[in-house]
């Protein structure tokens, strides 16, 4: 079987998971009304007209405020949902994932949805709640939780040692919220970015969390230098006009980035 399919948790990870120090969050998406089959157990009422809304629950450590996920994975959701039509049968690759909310909202697009984080911790989380996965909507969409460290290098050791979920250039879209704020692995996630993206694939990161142990725009500056170094084409959303800022209040230093290689916005143009 394709490994992206495999959405079980392993034997370890149950163990480790403690359901006890974490909450559950519903979070709800108006989608277009013609995508998915009717009367699903994930639906949900009050969608706006056109459209459909479904509803999808994860677990995840509470944030200030009581949110599970940060600002910028809202963000980020509410842009893929915009996008919803063009999810299905993509393969899709969430970093830093911490619940996973990226990842799953593909998976129920109908996306072969890949949640990770660099934090062995947070691998229990991602798999229990990839294990609760439904496919609601019935689009065919699939969701797997796994460790993975940011680098070429670590990507070549992902790929070896799970060649069935892992490969180079292996996900036609990457998805990051809220993970550029650490210099020391900027670089790495770029480098992670260029080693995971297919050459027709686009990578999202958006961010609207305080950088460590530097500024915020610093920390986009050597993001973007990274992707440069890679080889990488950026184009850069920020407040107010931005698509992706139309609704709700910004900060300035918040962004959105649309990442892809230089021969697939060739092909666009």
């Amino acid at each position: 079987t394709d490994g992206f399919h495999s959405a079980r948790p392993s034997p370890m990870a149950l163990a480790l998971f403690d359901e006890s120090i974490h909450v559950g969050r519903k979070f709800a998406f108006d989608i277009p009304v013609e995508l998915g089959v009717a009367a699903t157990v994930c639906e949900a009422e009050g969608s706006v007209e056109g459209t459909r809304r479904f509803e999808m629950s994860l677990l995840g450590y509470e944030k200030v405020g009581g949110d599970i996920v940060w600002r910028g994975a809202r963000l980020l959701a509410a842009e893929m949902t915009r996008k919803a039509s063009e999810m299905r049968g993509r393969s899709a690759l969430e970093l830093g994932a911490g619940s996973g909310l990226l990842g799953a909202l593909a998976a129920h697009l109908g996306a072969r949805a890949v949640v990770t984080d660099g934090d062995e911790g947070e691998v229990p989380t991602l798999e229990e709640n990839a294990a609760r996965f439904c496919d609601g909507l019935g689009l065919g969409g699939s969701l797997a939780g796994a460790f993975l460290e940011w680098g070429t290098e670590a990507g070549v050791r992902a790929a070896e040692a799970s060649p069935e979920v892992f490969r180079r250039g292996g996900f036609d879209l990457v998805l990051g919220s809220d993970i550029v704020y650490i210099p020391q692995y900027i670089p790495d996630l770029a480098e992670t970015i260029a080693f995971f993206l297919a050459k027709d694939g686009e990578a999202l990161i958006s961010n609207t969390a305080v950088a460590t142990r530097t500024s915020q725009p610093e920390a986009r500056a050597l993001f973007l230098k990274s992707l440069d170094a890679a080889g990488l084409h950026v184009e850069v959303e920020t407040p107010p006009d931005g698509p992706a800022f139309a609704e709700g209040e910004w900060s300035n230093t918040d962004y959105l980035l649309r990442i892809a290689w230089p021969s697939a916005v060739a092909a666009l143009a």
